[in-house]
Order: structure tokens, then C-alpha cells, then sequence
């Protein structure tokens, strides 16, 4: 008989205790949480003892230290003609592959609200904000994104705006503190610190926290 001892990334089965062992903790399933402090203390945050700042859907802790930081500007990606594929502005800035794409409609990628199956009915801030939400997005709180979050910035090109098509597009702000962001099939572009709104994107909706 074939037993599957792999859980959650990084996770293995202890039959013995019935926990799922970190590596550097032991995770009960049945709790939800570590049994076992966080090994810096109260360094890593009041709850000692939280897996992947409680966002397993999102964020990931296989040594049981620390959940996936934000993302980083690889410029070597775009030599990766597979990634330029799956991958639109939105995935880009999930920091997260998304779907390929069809003969039909092109390049792959992700919509605003796709990986909760509530996507954006509207080509509007309010709509796209609100599912990004059901994708995990929070607001800023005074400025700053909780842990596990990194801030994108969503800007709207209304529909025959000089001739063209209505459309979003967004940037990712990376772990060094500076922009980055990727349009359709094409390549990541690095933005530094203070980007300007793309030229072609006149609507300025703000700036909102995705899940690393």
C-alpha cells in the first residue's frame, strides 16, 4: 500500500504523533498551527506559533521559520520564453505563474479575482480592487502592508481612450523597495522608486497589498 507522507510545501507526516513536521517545528492539522514557538521569539510576532502568517493559501513555511518574502526583479526571466507566456501584468504582480494562453486570445496570465472565481464584472477601480480582494489583496494600513504582503499599484485605461481599447495594468513594488511590472506577453520592466503611471493608462486607482 502506496502512503503519502508529503502535506503542505515542505511538510512530512509524522505517523507516530499524527503532526506534520516543519523541519525546524511540528504542525498539528487539526489546529491549524505550530505546537512549537517560533525559534526567534516574539521577533517573528505575538503569535508564536501561526503558520505562514495565516494565509495558507497564499504564503508558505516549509523550514517553519518564515513564510514567502516578497518578490524580487529577475531580469533573467526574460529570457524564459515560457514565462513571458503564462504570465500578464496581474500574475506578474502575485508574484505567481498564471495560466498559458490560446491560439484565440494569446498570451496567459491571470484576471483580477480568477483564483477565487469572482472575477471583476466592471473596467473600474472599485471593481477590480474588490477582486483582488477575493483573491487575498488587503488595504494598506497606515501605508505599510501586514506581513506576507507587498504593495501593487492598479492603473485603468478607459474604453476608446485615443483610439484604444479599454484595459488594466499593474506594478509590484519588489523587496528592495523599488517597481517593477510586466504588460501581457512581454518583457519585466524594472520601474525604480518612484515609477511614473504609464502614459497609456491615465487612471490612477492607488495602491493596494497582494500576498507575496
Amino acid at each position: 500500500q502506496l502512503q503519502q507522507l508529503i502535506r503542505l510545501p515542505g511538510q512530512q507526516y509524522d505517523e507516530e504523533s499524527g503532526l506534520y513536521y516543519n523541519r525546524h517545528r511540528y504542525y498539528d492539522p487539526l489546529q491549524g498551527r505550530y505546537i512549537t514557538q517560533d525559534p526567534i521569539g516574539l521577533e517573528g510576532g505575538w503569535n508564536q506559533y501561526v503558520y505562514a502568517s495565516i494565509h495558507p493559501t497564499y504564503s508558505i513555511d516549509p523550514l517553519g521559520l518564515i513564510d514567502k518574502p516578497a518578490p524580487v526583479f529577475n531580469r533573467e526571466l526574460n529570457s524564459d520564453a515560457y514565462y513571458l507566456a503564462v504570465n500578464n501584468c496581474y500574475s506578474y504582480a502575485l508574484n505567481r505563474y498564471g495560466n498559458p494562453g490560446s491560439r484565440i486570445f494569446g498570451g496567459g496570465g491571470l484576471q483580477p479575482g480568477e483564483l477565487s472565481g469572482k472575477e471583476f464584472s466592471k473596467l473600474t477601480c472599485s471593481s477590480i480592487f474588490e477582486a483582488s480582494k477575493n483573491d487575498g489583496a488587503k488595504d494598506l494600513d497606515n501605508g505599510s502592508c501586514p506581513s506576507g504582503y507587498h504593495k501593487a499599484q492598479l492603473f485603468i485605461r478607459p474604453h476608446n481612450f485615443i483610439g484604444m481599447g479599454g484595459d488594466y495594468h499593474w506594478y509590484r513594488q519588489d523587496a528592495n523597495g523599488e517597481w517593477s511590472d510586466k504588460q501581457g506577453v512581454g518583457a519585466i520592466r524594472f520601474r525604480g522608486k518612484d515609477p511614473l503611471p504609464p502614459i497609456d493608462y491615465p487612471e490612477k486607482c492607488g495602491t493596494i497589498c497582494l500576498p507575496n
